[in-house]
C-alpha cells in the first residue's frame, strides 16, 4: 500500500491544416492577402484561436470589409474579438478546439465526479475488469494530513489516516489471498476467465484507490468543468486536479483562460461564467 497523489499531463491539442484552411478560405471568396493572412502561422495565435476565430467570422462573414455588405467594422485585434465571443456569449465556435488530458494517481471518487462532464468530453478510463491491482496505491487528499491549527483535530485526522491505510492494507491482503486461490487461473492463457475473475475481486476494492486515463475536452466543455470544479463548492480531489488543469491551461491558452481569477477566499471564478 502506498499513497499518491494527482498528475495532469496535456498530451494532444488542435492543430489546424494550413492547406484546407487555404483552400476553403479561398473557395468562400476571400482576397488573396486576407487568405494568407488567415491561413498561415503566427507566433500571435496559437491554433486554437486561429480556429475558433476563422469559424466565428464565418458565422457572420466578418473576414474582410466588403466580403459582407451588412459588415461595415470588423474586430481586428484577437484578444479583442475572442473576449467579445466570450462575452455575447457565442461560445459554439469554442467546441473547434480540443485538448486532451493525461490524468493520473486518481481516484474513483475523482472519475465518478469527473465522468459527469459528458457532453463534448471523450473518456478513456482504466478498466478495473481488465487491470489487476496486486498494489494498491491510493490517493492522497488535503482532509487526510494533518495540518489544522488545532492539535486535537490533528489527532482526529492522523487516526482517520491510519484507518484508510490499514483498510486499504488488508484489502490489499484479501485481494493476494483469492488471487492465490486462483492462481492456475490467473497464471494460465484464457484471457476471458482471467477478466471474469479480476471483475470478481475488483469489488473488494476501495474507491480510494489510484487509476487513471485519458480525457479529451473541446474549449466549451473544458471552460464548463473548470468553472464548476474549480470553486468551493466541488469535492476537494476534483478541485484539486481543476486547478492543475486550469493554471496549465492559463499558460497554454492565455486568453481563452485568463479571465479566470481567485475570489476572497482563493477559489477561481470565470469573467465570462456561461460562453
Amino acid at each position: 500500500m502506498r499513497f499518491v497523489t494527482p498528475h495532469v499531463f496535456l498530451t494532444a491539442k488542435t492543430v489546424v491544416q494550413e492547406k484546407g484552411l487555404r483552400e476553403w478560405l479561398d473557395y468562400i471568396g476571400l482576397s488573396k492577402e486576407k487568405v494568407e493572412y488567415y491561413s498561415e502561422p503566427t507566433e500571435n495565435k496559437t491554433d486554437a484561436e486561429r480556429l475558433i476565430e476563422v469559424a466565428g467570422r464565418r458565422c457572420y462573414m466578418s473576414f474582410e470589409i466588403g466580403l459582407n455588405p451588412n459588415v461595415t467594422k470588423i474586430r481586428e485585434d484577437i484578444v479583442e474579438y475572442i473576449k467579445n465571443i466570450m462575452a455575447s456569449k457565442h461560445g459554439s465556435v469554442l467546441e473547434h478546439a480540443y485538448f486532451t488530458f493525461a490524468i493520473e494517481s486518481v481516484s474513483r471518487v475523482f472519475t465518478g465526479e469527473m465522468n459527469r462532464h459528458r457532453a463534448g468530453v471523450s473518456i478513456s478510463e482504466g478498466s478495473m475488469r481488465y487491470i489487476r491491482y496486486n498494489d494498491m496505491p491510493i490517493v492522497e487528499v488535503d482532509s487526510l494530513i494533518p495540518n489544522d491549527p488545532d492539535p486535537e483535530v490533528n489527532k482526529l485526522i492522523d487516526q482517520d489516516r491510519e484507518d484508510v491505510k490499514l483498510h486499504a492494507e488488508y484489502t490489499e491482503s484479501i485481494y493476494a489471498r483469492i488471487s492465490n486461490r486462483w492462481k492456475s487461473v490467473l497464471d494460465g492463457k484464457d484471457f476471458t476467465k482471467k477478466k471474469h475473475l479480476t471483475s470478481r475481486m475488483r469489488r473488494i476494492i476501495p474507491m480510494g484507490v489510484a487509476t487513471g486515463g485519458k480525457w479529451t475536452f473541446n474549449l466549451r466543455a473544458l471552460r464548463h468543468m473548470l468553472t464548476m470544479r474549480c470553486s468551493e463548492a466541488a469535492e476537494e480531489e476534483i478541485l484539486h486536479v481543476g486547478v492543475l488543469i486550469l493554471e496549465k491551461m492559463m499558460r497554454e491558452e492565455p486568453i481563452f483562460f485568463g479571465d479566470f481569477g481567485k475570489d476572497e477566499k482563493g477559489f477561481y471564478r470565470p469573467q465570462y461564467v456561461k460562453v
